[in-house]
């Protein structure tokens, strides 16, 4: 089949691809019509999360290797090595295609084959780049926004972590601890990586960590250095002594032994 080759208007390095047989239309339930943005504006949506990422993962870290993005009918993936992204958002919802995208384009950006019992992690912590990265959306946009008439769109993107995301995380019962929860948890989750709503309640408590320290991220790179065969709390120690935010990385530590001496 025929492609279509889109270009990022701010990146020549990132590209759109919309297949004749794949497109990124969304059909309308009521009326049957598909609403079909221009690539153009896709690309914008997804520049203004890449900018984002880069003073925080540092220019010097950035994965800079051509990007394909293309739509699916399947789950969100990342294909780092392949250089592809695929994307299950549709039509003009530019809060979901920026959502999707910080959350894959955080595991392009670790870019490593990330040791089986620490693969829960992982995906908590590319979770938390959606959390992290889309109200900073709101703050672009109110400023320069990628077309004048899209600024009143702008506070869309925080509405949409505070009203859609976090409501659909996990809750720890009563009466439990967040460490408690995760070290009964723990057995689970290093094999079932994608619990979606537990992987979301980690992120919200790395969150305010990460506000803190947002040179943490470029510490995230490290995670493919760690080894199996150790425990969670093991692999935590080994991440800090490889990284430069150790203090950060020790609240992490603090917060799921369930110390408060950080």
């Amino acid at each position: 089949m025929p492609v279509e080759y889109y270009v990022f208007p701010e990146n020549k390095n990132y590209a759109v691809f919309a297949e004749n047989n794949l497109s990124w239309a969304n059909l309308d339930e009521k009326s049957e019509d598909a609403q079909i943005p221009h690539p153009g504006n896709i690309s914008s949506v997804l520049c203004s999360v890449r900018a984002l990422f880069e003073p925080c993962f540092g220019t010097e870290h950035v994965n800079r290797r051509a990007l394909a993005v293309f739509p699916t009918n399947g789950d969100n993936m990342a294909c780092a090595r392949y250089h592809v992204i695929f994307l299950s958002a549709r039509g003009s919802n530019w809060c979901q295609y920026a959502y999707q995208f910080a959350h894959e384009l955080c595991h392009f950006m670790i870019n490593a084959d990330i040791v089986k019992p620490l693969r829960w992690f992982e995906e908590s912590i590319c979770e938390l780049a959606s959390l992290f990265f889309l109200p900073g959306i709101t703050e672009q946009w109110e400023d320069a926004p990628p077309y004048p008439q899209w600024k009143p769109y702008a506070r869309e993107f925080s509405a949409y972590i505070e009203e859609e995301v976090k409501p659909t995380s996990a809750v720890i019962p009563e009466g439990i601890s967040f460490s408690e929860y995760f070290s009964r948890k723990m057995g689970h989750l290093e094999t079932h990586e994608y619990e979606r709503d537990i992987n979301r309640l980690c992120a919200m408590h790395l969150l305010p960590i990460f506000e803190e320290t947002p040179a943490l991220w470029r510490d995230t790179l490290h995670l493919g250095k760690l080894h199996a065969g150790h425990t969670f709390l093991k692999s935590l120690q080994h991440w800090r002594e490889l990284s430069d935010a150790k203090n950060a990385i020790e609240k992490i530590i603090a917060l799921f032994e369930g110390r408060r001496d950080v």
